[in-house]
């Protein structure tokens, strides 16, 4: 599946896509005048469990609010290894920083459970962007979050004890079915532990009974447990 607009895909999501846009943050102080109008300018398609949204390095032409389904965020390293870095599900909007600045896609996205996005193509945005200053500040807070989450991130790595970042990562990277579906050399990357130390804590995990290990498979039996095990830090 390619990134690129293509207007003849069928609009059946769009009911869907009306009632999750303005329960959204990009859109939540939007006039309904402004709804419509991105709901005549972009277009909703289905997506099949494992097809690629879009790849990292490919160009950006549109971005994704996900009306259902789970969509997985990795990046590739030179050497050919993949690490996934978050999960999206419904409501999420992702892929607006490449659009907006016109660069590559600095991700690859895979829909992990089959569903439907709604797509919005640069040249809409640009133009919503450009004659709506309520949605141009929107915009602006949607990219401070994602800096902060960025930044968030780089913190949990350096100060977080080994225990948390495991939690903290497998609560994020979890599905709708509350697995998730890496191996332990991908999550030993994404919380910068050896792959030892991170076998030993997700043993401890699985004998405390949050969560069932299984071949890259994870399934969290207490998130509660998990949740609470941050809290407590």
């Amino acid at each position: 599946m390619t990134d690129k607009e293509d207007p003849h895909q069928a609009s059946a999501g769009n009911d869907g896509a009306r009632a999750l846009l303005s329960d959204t943050d990009l859109f939540a102080s939007a006039a309904p005048e402004l709804i419509e109008r991105v709901l005549r300018t972009g277009y909703s398609k289905r997506v099949g469990r494992n097809e690629t949204l879009f790849r990292q390095g490919e160009p950006a032409e549109v971005f994704y609010l996900i009306i259902s389904g789970t969509v997985r965020i990795s990046v590739d390293s030179p050497d050919g290894q993949t690490l996934n870095l978050r999960t999206f599900s419904q409501g999420d909007v992702m892929g607006e920083i490449a659009v907006i600045d016109q660069g590559v896609r600095t991700a690859t996205a895979v829909m992990q459970e089959p569903g439907i996005v709604f797509c919005l193509g640069h040249n809409h945005l640009r133009a919503l962007i450009t004659e709506n200053a309520e949605f141009s500040y929107q915009v602006m807070r949607l990219l401070c979050r994602r800096v902060r989450w960025t930044n968030a991130q780089l913190e949990d790595s350096t100060f977080l004890e080994s225990e948390s970042r495991v939690a903290k990562c497998l609560l994020a990277l979890r599905d709708s079915q509350n697995r998730v579906q890496t191996s332990q050399a991908e999550l030993a990357r994404y919380v910068t532990l050896s792959r030892q130390s991170l076998n030993g804590v997700l043993q401890k995990f699985q004998q405390q009974q949050w969560i069932h290990l299984a071949h890259k498979n994870i399934e969290i039996l207490s998130v509660s447990a998990l949740t609470a095990s941050l809290e407590a830090t």
